[in-house]
């Protein structure tokens, strides 16, 4: 059985990695297949947003590693906005996409600013004396 330190060592220990493995994939799922935004955009969206809340919104994060947080926290909600989207506007069966580019920039823009402030006054006062680095 693993003490409780050693869960917070252990997931200090996959924060960066966490990190950077969902904004890879998140990248790979936007960019790799041409056309509108699909269902399995949405699945990758839904599968990348929990794990990452699984491994990395227990530990203590200064507000630049809350900026990062939030930053691939949105990142990766990007392609399942653009499915609810494609949907709203009807264009599920398109050849091309009719989400604007721009629409997603603010929809980004948007999401991180609510996930720094939920990762600040929720997240943060929820778990904050849990880390092995205070």
């Amino acid at each position: 059985m693993i003490s409780p330190e050693g869960d917070s060592a252990l997931s200090s220990k996959t924060d960066i990695p966490a990190l950077s493995t969902a904004a890879t994939a998140g990248a790979i799922s936007v960019f790799v297949t041409a056309g509108p935004f699909g269902i399995t955009n949405l699945m990758i969206s839904i599968t990348l947003m929990i794990t990452g809340l699984a491994y990395i919104a227990r530990n203590t994060r200064d507000w630049l590693e809350s900026l990062a947080f939030a930053l691939v926290m949105s990142f990766i909600t990007t392609p399942g906005i653009g499915f609810l989207m494609e949907w709203k506007l009807g264009s599920l069966d398109a050849d091309k996409s009719q989400v604007s580019g721009l629409f997603l920039f603010f929809s980004w823009v948007f999401v991180t600013v609510i996930v720094v402030v939920f990762d600040r006054y929720c997240l943060q006062v929820k778990y904050g004396a849990k880390s092995v680095d205070n």
